[in-house]
């Protein structure tokens, strides 16, 4: 596709995100909508926005109302320590020049507390629980992968060699996260790890079931 062609799309779907009001109540109906269709139980905000769900009973995940946005945040919690740990804080920056590494989604640091996550805001401007449904899975198979890739790097060696990019990179990291529209997800249906065979793959991503 041309490429000054799927700039103006994305132009037009961007406004029409930003035109959209959803209350809670609405963002509420394309949840139910999701979980009725694959059998699970209603996902309600509490009284402070969050939904909170946990992946293969591994990984909390929570999803977040932000109004004015029409749809909501996913935010998975990355491991404890980072803040030590310049070169692992200076590939998770890295990652975030480009969209397509991360997913859509923003490694970033909470301005409350110090904690770093994993973000993504996903659209339902379109009412669309389908769409929902696939944002929201690559949106967990990414972040499952990489918070234990994280961990399996703390098990390697670090001096605190080379310049200091840790104060850098919380500075960072507290940007505005990448706005995703549900509708661009599919690619990580064709991502297939080393040794590994697509069956594989695809038995070992999240599934809705997969979320208590």
């Amino acid at each position: 596709m041309n490429t000054n062609l799927e700039s103006a799309e994305l132009e037009v779907r961007l406004r029409q995100i930003n035109e959209t009001t959803l209350e809670r109540e609405d963002i509420e109906d394309v949840l139910a909508a999701y979980a009725k269709r694959n059998g699970l139980p209603p996902m309600t905000f509490d009284d402070n926005g969050l939904i909170d769900l946990t992946i293969k009973d591994e990984l909390p995940l929570a999803l977040m109302h932000i109004p004015p946005f029409p749809g909501v945040m996913a935010s998975v919690g990355l491991p404890e320590g980072l803040a030590a740990r310049d070169d692992i804080l200076r590939d998770l920056l890295r990652a975030n020049r480009s969209w397509a590494a991360t997913g859509g989604a923003t490694f970033a640091k909470l301005p409350d507390g110090g904690d770093y996550v994993l973000c993504r805001l996903i659209s339902l401007a379109d009412r669309d629980d389908e769409a929902f449904e696939r944002a929201f899975l690559a949106f967990a198979e990414f972040a499952l992968e990489h918070v234990r890739s994280i961990e399996l790097a703390f098990d390697l060696p670090f001096e605190g060699a080379g310049e200091p990019a840790a104060g850098e990179a919380a500075a960072e990291m507290r940007s505005p996260m990448n706005e995703a529209d549900g509708d661009n997800s599919d690619d990580w249906k064709d991502d297939v790890p080393p040794g590994e065979t697509p069956e594989d793959a695809a038995a070992s991503r999240p599934r809705p079931s997969d979320f208590a």
